[in-house]
C-alpha cells in the first residue's frame, strides 16, 4: 500500500536511527528536504504529509490534532518499531507531536529518544486574539503575510491560494482546539528551539516544562519564527550533535 500520511525524505536502507520531522502549519514534507544535505548517511530522515496539503490538497483537512494523530499512527507504528527514532516539531507540528507522544504513551508503543520542541508556545499559554477558522479570505491572506511563511509566489497566485485555503486554515485553526493542559508528563529527553526575533514569549516556552519529567534545555537560534529556513545548517548540526552525543543535551544554552 503506498504510504500517505509519511514522506520518506532520505532512503538509506542502511540507516541506524530514524528521524521524523513534522511541519509547521502551512509547511509539508519539502520543507525538511534541504536537512539531507547535513545529516549523516546512517540517518534515516522522514516528515508528514496530511490531507488538505500537498499532494493531498483535494482532501478534507483535518480538523483536530487528535484527528491527524489518529490518521498518521497506522503508518507510522512500522517506522518507529524497526529503529531507535527522533522527533522534531516546528510550531504546529509541536502540538501534533506533543499529541502523538500522549498517545504512543497511553498505547505502550515506542518513545522518541529525543524531542526537538521547536518555535511553539505552549498551548495554554496562547490567547486566540481573532479565530482563524472565522476569518475572511481576504483577512486570513493578510494574515498569511505578516507570518512571512507562505512563498510569495503561493500569495500573488489568487487561483492557487484559493485551492490551498481550506487546508491552511484548517491548520492553523488547529491551536484554538487544543490547549494539552489536562495532559500528563512525558518521560521524554526534550530539547527547545526558538527564535531571537519570534514573537514567542520565553515563558510560554518555558512552560512546556510542566509537560516533560526530565529538565528541558533551550537553545536560541538568530531569526524569526521560521528560523528553521534561515538557519537551517545550524539547526540540523546541533540536533546531529544531541543524537549521536546525548549527553551534550543535558546543560541548556540560552
Amino acid at each position: 500500500m503506498k504510504e500517505k500520511w509519511l514522506a520518506t525524505l532520505s532512503h538509506n536502507t542502511q540507516a541506524e536511527q530514524h528521524l521524523l520531522c513534522i511541519p509547521y502549519a502551512g509547511g509539508n514534507a519539502h520543507a525538511f528536504r534541504p536537512w539531507t544535505e547535513y545529516l549523516p548517511p546512517t540517518v534515516a530522515l522522514a516528515s508528514t504529509l496530511g490531507p488538505g496539503k500537498g499532494a493531498r490538497v483535494l482532501e478534507p483537512p483535518c480538523k483536530t490534532v487528535e484527528e491527524i494523530v489518529a490518521g498518521l499512527l497506522p503508518e507510522l507504528i512500522p517506522w518507529i518499531s524497526s529503529k531507535p527514532y527522533y522527533l522534531f516539531g516546528h510550531s504546529n507540528g509541536a502540538l501534533i507531536s506533543f499529541e502523538l507522544m500522549q498517545e504512543l504513551r497511553k498505547r505502550q508503543l515506542p518513545m522518541p529518544e529525543h524531542f526537538f520542541l521547536s518555535a511553539s508556545a505552549a498551548p495554554w499559554t496562547r490567547e486566540v486574539e481573532e479565530s482563524y477558522s472565522q476569518m475572511s479570505d481576504a483577512r486570513f491572506k493578510d494574515e498569511l503575510k505578516d507570518l512571512n511563511g507562505t512563498p510569495p509566489g503561493i500569495l500573488e497566485n489568487d487561483e492557487l491560494l484559493q485551492l490551498l485555503l481550506p487546508g491552511l486554515k484548517a491548520e492553523f485553526a488547529l491551536v484554538e482546539h487544543y490547549d494539552g493542559v489536562n495532559k500528563p508528563a512525558l518521560d521524554v529527553k526534550t530539547s527547545v528551539f526558538y527564535g531571537a526575533e519570534d514573537a514567542i514569549e520565553y515563558s510560554q516556552l518555558e512552560a512546556w516544562q510542566e509537560k516533560f519529567s526530565s529538565p528541558l534545555t533551550y537553545h536560541r537560534f538568530e531569526g524569526d519564527h521560521f528560523f528553521l529556513e534561515q538557519q537551517t545548517e545550524e539547526m540540523v548540526n546541533l540536533v546531529t550533535r544531541i543524537m549521536f552525543a546525548p549527553k551534550y543535551a543535558t546543560s541548556s544554552a540560552y
